[in-house]
C-alpha cells in the first residue's frame, strides 16, 4: 500500500492499495512530532472517487487520530479511529501488526 498527496494540514491524500482502490482524505491537523489527524472524506473504486453516495456518507467524515508523546524508552503512539461496526474486527486485527511495522521502521531508521 502507499500513498499519494501530502502531510501537510489541510492536504489531500489517497491511501491506495497496489490496484489503486482506497481511501481519499484531508490531513485535519498535523503537529511535528506530537498528533496526526486524518479526516477520511470518502473511497476510491476502479479509479473512481466517491465522497457523495449514501454508502459514503453513512461513514464519513470519519477520524484517524494518532498522538505521539516521548517516554523514557523512545515514543508511545496512541491510534484512535472511527470505524464503522463492520470494519472494527478487522481494525482490531491490523492495527497491532501495522503498529509493530512502523516500530521497527522507526527503530531501523534512528
Amino acid at each position: 500500500c502507499y500513498y499519494v498527496g501530502s502531510w501537510d494540514e489541510g492536504a489531500r491524500i489517497q491511501f491506495l492499495s497496489p490496484s489503486g482502490d482506497g481511501m481519499t482524505a484531508v490531513i485535519a491537523e498535523n503537529r511535528s512530532m506530537e498528533f496526526v489527524s486524518i479526516r477520511h472524506l470518502g473511497v476510491i473504486e476502479g479509479g473512481v472517487e466517491d465522497t457523495t453516495s449514501d454508502k459514503v456518507r453513512a461513514w464519513a467524515p470519519a477520524y484517524e487520530n494518532y498522538r505521539f508523546a516521548d517516554t523514557p524508552d523512545g515514543c508511545r503512539v496512541t491510534v484512535t479511529l472511527d470505524t464503522a461496526p463492520e470494519w472494527e474486527q478487522s481494525m482490531l486485527d491490523t492495527y497491532p501488526t501495522a503498529l509493530a511495522l512502523l516500530k521497527q521502521l522507526c527503530e531501523r531508521s534512528a
